[in-house]
């Protein structure tokens, strides 16, 4: 389904769900189904709906310009009208904008080998690093060296030459070793250069073994890093090149070793054959997706033209294309507590606001788009304001709230307004929460960019956890009684902050950066899962994340970091300064407080994934 909201016009729907809209086209107009509902549900519940249906299957993770985000917002959007919040922009609950979302296939690229035609998506691929060609050469045949070197029995110039590359076995296996490095797409990326270098026409990289099935073409997550060749950089099976190699009279088996169990792999050094004319034909380009913000208004009364941003993303990880701690699993990350959690919360307090009679100030909710890429919905609504940013007194934002533990809420940017912490405390006076006041002011998620415009802004939070960013996080794992708690505390403290005399003033340092301790992308990883409620000296660990190199050292839930290579580790972002000094495969001494005594133990850094950006940030 395309679910595509236009300004003025409703969705543009498929013919099934035209007359779905068509039985609700008396109560509720403007294109937008509204949910099932049932008789008085308790707030819980509510919010397992909200949660289950956006942590549903269908919706295949929420990956920005995939139908089942598009159904997201419709859902999001199809709430707010049902309560009666305004629209904005106009008549539509969507703002509309454009991202470019890297590279994509244009056309069906076309491969022939000899006479035989190799079909697209079952027996080849294109790669995330392929450019574009229409092309003919005579193939030749290659596997590296140790250390990756190449080394062909044919002279270096290659022009002329589609050149298949056998894929190292010893790479594919160890491929995500370090988490957030896609360990095989690197070692394709050096090998296609240095063909690329001799002057190859195309390079193919053959996937699997005269022992392996068909089927064994790699998924490759959303890639952000890599640079794009100007030659065609393709991936085929083995079976499939196999059988063309057949038609020409060549057994590609007699080509490999037989190894001691009598199984056959490529041979380590190189060889190369004169083989058939093989044609290929392949387009590729920037690709760019429409992707839109929900955003509806609860207008306010005497302060109207002052408000508060409540806000939530509701987009995810698909099937791990972006950040997942478990890149190797292609599954569905549904994404529960991050974010359909939030989403849940953003709507109930959208509800309650709506019923609850006209505001001093006004309310603004925000469902945002593209949080996993970059906070890209967050920065484009700060951008583009639908109403004046100048009025905007507050930004409240819910991310990753479903797991309260210990009653504990964690309230990051809690010093970013001289009169929080009073607020805070006086509207937990009526729920008892054990609130963590987070002293950083800027965090990982959406509200940095209205902190940046000098807005001040709260992070909800209730805490990292081992399942984050993987098929694992479902809806089962929430505490739904949990949510609801936290609901109700977000709802009375943004009633209080629309209702209150005076707005929350800025402090001094709001808007001015620290600087970053480092990069998302390229920053040494450690992969722990910090406790963010911890108060105590170090750095204390709920978990590790799977086959990171804190896992690799034997650390635990429960571990407390006291220093790393001698330098006391007070808070999380000295853990963080510590880390930006060093490059992966950096070995550190670090020191670790357990309940059987201090240990200490030598870690070899890993990667740091592009995508990371709230639980892994060392």
């Amino acid at each position: 389904m395309n679910l595509r909201m236009l300004k003025g016009t409703g969705f543009r729907l498929s013919f099934a769900v035209c007359l779905l809209i068509i039985a609700h086209a008396v109560a509720v107009p403007h294109g937008l189904s509204a949910p099932p509902t049932s008789a008085s549900p308790s707030l819980a519940e509510a919010l397992e709906t909200h949660v289950r249906r956006l942590a549903d299957d269908s919706l295949e993770g929420r990956f920005v310009g995939t139908p089942g985000i598009e159904e997201a917002a419709h859902y999001i959007g199809g709430e707010f009208q049902t309560m009666g919040l305004r629209p904005l922009p106009d008549s539509s609950y969507l703002q509309e904008f454009r991202i470019d979302l890297g590279y994509e296939v244009k056309s069906d690229p076309v491969m022939l080998i000899g006479e035989r035609t190799i079909s697209y998506g079952d027996e080849f691929r294109v790669l995330p690093i392929s450019g574009s060609g229409r092309l003919e050469g005579i193939t030749a045949f290659v596997t590296e060296t140790e250390g990756n070197e190449i080394g062909l029995d044919v002279p270096r110039n290659l022009k002329g030459y589609i050149v298949f590359c056998n894929i190292d076995p010893g790479t594919e296996r160890d491929r995500w070793t370090l988490r957030g490095r896609d360990g095989l797409l690197e070692h394709m990326e050096a090998i296609a250069e240095q063909v690329a270098g001799f002057g190859a026409s195309a390079v193919v990289f053959v996937s699997g073994g005269p022992d392996s099935a068909a089927g064994d073409l790699h998924f490759f997550p959303y890639n952000r890093s890599s640079e794009i060749f100007d030659i065609p950089v393709l991936e085929i099976a083995y079976p499939a090149l196999e059988q063309a190699l057949m038609f020409e009279g060549i057994s590609l088996k007699d080509l490999s070793e037989v190894g001691p169990d009598g199984s056959h792999a490529p041979p380590r050094g190189s060889f190369s054959l004169d083989g058939p004319v093989c044609k290929l034909a392949v387009e590729t380009g920037p690709k760019m997706v429409t992707v839109y913000n929900v955003v509806g208004l609860v207008e306010g009364g005497r302060r109207r033209d002052q408000y508060i941003i409540v806000g939530a993303h509701y987009d995810h990880l698909g099937y791990g294309e972006v950040g997942s701690s478990t890149p190797w699993r292609r599954e569905v990350h549904n994404g529960a507590d991050d974010n359909a959690s939030g989403v849940a919360v953003l709507i109930e307090v959208a509800r309650s606001l709506a019923d609850g009679g006209v505001p001093d100030r006004s309310v603004l909710l925000i469902g945002f788009t593209a949080e996993e890429l970059g906070a890209r919905g967050s920065y484009y609504y700060r951008d583009n304001p639908l109403m004046p940013l100048d009025g905007a007194v507050t930004m409240v934002n819910l991310d990753t709230v479903g797991r309260l533990q210990d009653n504990k809420l964690i309230v990051f940017g809690a010093a970013s307004a001289g009169e929080f912490d009073s607020l805070l405390s006086d509207v937990n006076l009526a729920h008892s929460l054990d609130l963590v006041p987070r002293k950083e002011i800027f965090g990982f998620s959406d509200q940095n960019a209205f902190v940046e415009a000098g807005i001040p802004s709260l992070h909800f939070f209730t805490g990292a956890y081992d399942d984050y960013h993987s098929p694992d996080d479902d809806w089962q794992n929430l505490d739904y009684q949990g949510l609801a708690t936290v609901a109700s505390f977000v709802t009375d403290f943004v009633t209080a902050l629309a209702n209150g005399e005076t707005a929350p003033t800025p402090v001094d340092s709001l808007g001015r950066r620290p600087v970053e301790p480092a990069s998302r992308s390229g920053g040494a990883h450690l992969g722990i899962v910090p406790d963010f409620t911890h108060s105590g000296t170090g750095v204390r660990l709920k978990g590790t994340v799977p086959r990171s190199p804190a896992e690799t050292a034997g650390l635990m839930e429960g571990d407390v970091i006291l220093s790393i290579d001698g330098e006391a580790m007070t808070e999380l972002r000295d853990l963080m300064m510590v880390l930006s000094g060093h490059k992966p495969g950096d070995i550190v001494e670090i020191e670790v407080a357990r309940e059987s005594g201090n240990i200490h133990t030598a870690v070899v850094l890993g990667v740091r994934s592009s995508g990371d950006h709230r639980q892994d940030q060392d």
